[in-house]
């Protein structure tokens, strides 16, 4: 908590960075900070389809499902990210 509260203020950090803190923050039941963190990371809009996995992993944690399956569009998907991308479909949609 204390590592998000002195970074709060740099600008400069990677999408990846505030992804793994965001994730952090998450398992210490620090919800609310988590989603702001995976905030920036989003805002950052990474293009290393590394990062966008990574990100994809820490949204769809956090219930931001729709997000996590945008982060998988425009990259070159592995069979592990196909069976992430049709988890992601089902939890977005609302079947009967």
């Amino acid at each position: 908590l204390k590592i998000a509260e002195r970074a709060a203020g740099d600008k400069e950090r990677p999408a990846e960075f505030w992804s793994r803190l965001g994730w952090v923050l998450f398992r210490a039941k620090k919800p609310e900070r988590a989603e702001q963190l995976l905030a920036r990371a989003l805002a950052a809009k990474p293009a290393d389809p590394d990062v966008r996995r990574e990100l994809a992993g820490t949204a769809s944690a956090l219930g931001r499902n729709r997000d996590a399956l945008a982060l998988y569009e425009g990259i070159e998907l592995t069979a592990e990210d196909k069976s992430r991308v049709a988890e992601l479909s089902i939890a977005v949609r609302d079947f009967p």
